[in-house]
């Protein structure tokens, strides 16, 4: 990543949370989420709390815990109130962060912004 490639990405990043009040970004630090995401991928969206969170279910989200942890997955509507199931959408991820027990959330956030560092 050089240094103008970087520049323009964190002035992107400044620019959404500076438009969007509880923007979240994160980069993505696994193959958990592929092919959709890959390692290094800048991401960020706006976060949903209590109630709202129920707007994000089967979206890609931008993942807080209550211990806060953050982390990119598909958000899945638990069977117990207020708890999810977060999954990767990588079949041969043989992590332990891919299967997620039922949890409550402090947010998730649907990704709306990706970006990709150049490989040219």
């Amino acid at each position: 990543l050089d240094l103008n490639q970087a520049e323009i990405i964190a002035e992107e990043l400044r620019l959404f949370h500076r438009l969007n009040k509880n923007a979240i970004d994160c980069i993505i630090q696994d193959n958990s989420m592929s092919p959709f995401f890959q390692p290094d991928d800048f991401v960020a969206g706006i976060q949903h709390f209590n109630n709202d969170l129920e707007k994000a279910v089967n979206q890609i989200c931008i993942i807080k815990t209550l211990m806060g942890q953050v982390l990119v997955r598909i958000l899945k509507k638990g069977t117990r109130l207020d708890h999810y199931i977060l999954s990767c959408s990588n079949p041969d991820i043989n992590s332990t962060s891919s299967t997620a027990e039922e949890m409550k959330l402090f947010s998730a956030a649907p990704v709306l912004w990706l970006r990709r560092k150049s490989t040219l």
